[in-house]
């Protein structure tokens, strides 16, 4: 009678072993048996199948370029789950830190084009109430650079021009109205 004989698979670990001999053949199984397996187990902690594919291929690649790592006392399996599972979790923190650094540069090209506004805006505004004092009388461009230059308190404004608190409140009040359009527009 025929006797039919049932070709036996080689184990995970013995294609390992034949792998560190050089039989490159050995690679193929075991990426035939795992590639799938592990792109899901990539596709967890990714939620990206083709970013999934990618660290597969890479671990892929280290087994092929050195074989030697792999630990004879393990389950061959078990260390490509470890090595899928650590490159998965590297991308998503390289991809954390890309998008942190990436907002830091806007933030900071931000700040700076904010700076420059607020300097431009600054002396836009300096320009205007310059021209605005010079259409005013003389007491009060005095008032304004003692309050708004100097700033000294109404007591010391008082003091130096020799007039009492009340009449320099209301110089200012007066002189902030008269400036008040200036203002409106910014």
């Amino acid at each position: 009678m025929f006797q039919h004989q049932q070709h036996i698979s080689p184990s995970d670990e013995a294609l390992m072993s034949d792998l560190k001999d050089g039989k490159q053949e050995s690679l193929s199984i075991l990426y035939e048996r795992y590639f799938d397996k592990l792109c899901q187990f990539a596709f967890e902690i990714l939620a990206d199948h083709d970013i999934s594919k990618d660290i597969v291929q890479e671990v892929f690649i280290k087994i092929m370029h050195a074989p030697e790592k792999y630990n004879e006392a393990f389950r061959f399996s078990t260390w490509a789950y470890t090595i899928t599972g650590n490159l998965a979790r590297n991308h998503v923190r390289d991809q954390r830190n890309r998008q942190r650094l990436g907002l830091l540069h806007v933030q900071t090209h931000v700040n700076a084009t904010s700076r420059q506004q607020h300097q431009y805006d600054h002396h836009l505004l300096q320009g205007q109430i310059k021209h605005y004092l010079s259409l005013m009388n003389e007491k009060e461009r005095r008032l304004y650079d003692l309050r708004f230059e100097q700033k000294k308190s109404i007591r010391e404004i008082a003091d130096l021009l020799n007039m009492p608190e009340g009449s320099v409140k209301s110089g200012l009040f007066y002189l902030l109205k008269k400036m008040s359009p200036l203002f409106k527009n910014q």
